[in-house]
Formats: structure tokens, sequence, C-alpha cells
């Protein structure tokens, strides 16, 4: 992740960035020395608070190969998993392009969320489709239980996390857009 240097280039301080993005400087140093690792819904906050895609904030995306027509090919062997931790994380589809509207990804729920858990929000929509598994989507006011081939489209902003429940490790297509 290249957090420290993209808000240096934006000219901000700790104190800031952590204005801007709604999480601690704590959290934020932890973020920058690579002690922590952020969700995907922490990592666009900080996008969006930087101004900057999510491709110039993680190169690690991986490269696509950008046509002239507007197409973007990512190869498969070109997309790290990302957060790789007890078989959860998730691998961006559309490779490390700026000035997309929709970011594309197989995610890999955890099946345990741990006591400090949190329900994380984000600007957008957000399209969830289980490809194998079970995955109970956390929302604060209830939780929503999707097999394979099950869908679920909602507003980002509802405050939300995700668990891979059942025998077999889940894995889900999701598109955030906005």
């Amino acid at each position: 992740m290249n957090l420290k240097q993209q808000r240096r280039q934006a000219g901000l301080t700790l104190a800031q960035l952590s204005e801007r993005a709604a999480l601690s400087k704590g959290y934020l140093s932890k973020l920058e020395r690579g002690l922590a690792t952020p969700t995907i819904a922490v990592a666009l906050r900080l996008s969006r608070a930087l101004a900057v895609s999510l491709a110039e904030l993680y190169p690690e995306l991986g490269e696509a190969a950008p046509g002239t027509d507007g197409t973007t090919l990512q190869r498969r062997d070109a997309t790290p998993l990302l957060l790789p931790q007890n078989g959860a994380g998730y691998r961006a589809l559309a490779g490390a392009q700026a000035g997309r509207r929709m970011q594309p990804l197989l995610v890999y729920p955890p099946a345990e969320l741990g006591a400090a858990a949190t329900l994380h929000q984000h600007a957008g929509e957000e399209f969830f489709y289980v490809l194998h598994g079970t995955v109970a989507l956390h929302f604060a006011d209830e939780t929503i239980t999707l097999g394979a081939g099950d869908s679920l489209y909602f507003d980002a902003r509802r405050a939300h996390r995700t668990q891979s429940v059942g025998d077999e490790p889940a894995e889900a297509l999701v598109v955030i857009a906005g």
C-alpha cells in the first residue's frame, strides 16, 4: 500500500487525513507502517479522502492492459490476493486502472470475525453474488445469509461486514460502484 506517499503528495498531515477519512490517527499510523491492513471499505474511504483511485493507493492490485476502446484485460496470474488472513481476503478483477466507476472484486470472507469485528460503510452501492459456500452479510439491524447463486444489491452506506459460514470457505463476486 502506498498510503504515506499518497498522503504526503496530497499535502495532508496524519490528523487531516484522519478527519477526512473518519479514521483514528493511530490506525492510520499503523496502516502507513504496515502494522495493520485495511478492509475494502476502509481502503475506499482512504482513496476518496486522498482523491486518488484505489489503484493509485494500492499498486499491488496488479497490472491491467487497458485497450484503446475502453476495455481492460486482467490476467489471472496478475491478480494477487490482498489482505490474506486465514484464507480471507480479496482479489481486484480489473487491475490498477484509474478513473473507473466500478470496482469488481473476488471476496473471500473470514470465517471468524473476532471480538473486535466492526461494521464498515462506504459511499456508493454494492452488488454481492455468492459463487461458492455460504456468506452471512451482517448489518446493524439484521443478518442476511446467502448461498451459492444468491445475490444482494444494497446501499454501501449501510454499515455491513461479511462472514463465511458453514463447512466450505466462501467466495463471492462483489462489484462496488459510485
